[in-house]
């Protein structure tokens, strides 16, 4: 099977490669895919090229569009991720005003560097000492080597060695 394949020029959003196919490139496409016994290189390349078809009665995906189609196996439709992605964003965020501390407590159950020596830099300023805790806001409480308990906001945070 011979693929006519034409170079096109390279510019944001526009196809790089124009495939056309003939209606029996499309048939012997659609036995391989039907088959299923090809390597699965094989059958990728298959779907990509008939997603990819620029012949009027193709679909004439963009690229961007083909490799999605192609990566998930089916189409992806933007707004239906975009509508699910909102949706489960309002869910959790209903539920963390809900419950506070449950959050808080899902979150310190996930650092890392509580109960262990650390340095934290603030810009110009290094502060030294034990990541105590995390306050209800989330911040980090650091306990200096003087005793001396400190919220920290915002920095880089390292552990010691």
């Amino acid at each position: 099977m011979v693929l006519q394949k034409r170079r096109s020029r390279v510019i944001w959003g526009m196809k790089r490669f124009i495939v056309t196919l003939s209606p029996e490139e499309r048939a012997a496409l659609k036995r391989v895919l039907s088959a299923g016994t090809a390597r699965a290189r094989t059958l990728t390349r298959a779907r990509i090229l008939l997603k990819a078809d620029q012949r009027p009665d193709g679909p004439g995906l963009r690229d961007a569009a083909v490799a999605e189609a192609a990566e998930a196996g089916a189409p992806v439709s933007r707004l239906a991720l975009a509508r699910s992605l909102l949706v489960n964003l309002e869910r959790e965020l209903l539920q963390a005003a809900s419950r506070p501390r449950r959050v808080h407590q899902r979150w310190r159950s996930r650092l890392a560097t509580l109960g262990k020596q650390i340095r934290v830099r603030m810009g110009d300023q290094v502060l030294e000492g034990l990541a105590e805790d995390v306050d209800a806001d989330g911040s980090l409480l650091l306990r200096g080597h003087d005793g001396s308990l400190t919220t920290i906001l915002a920095g880089d945070v390292t552990l010691q060695v």
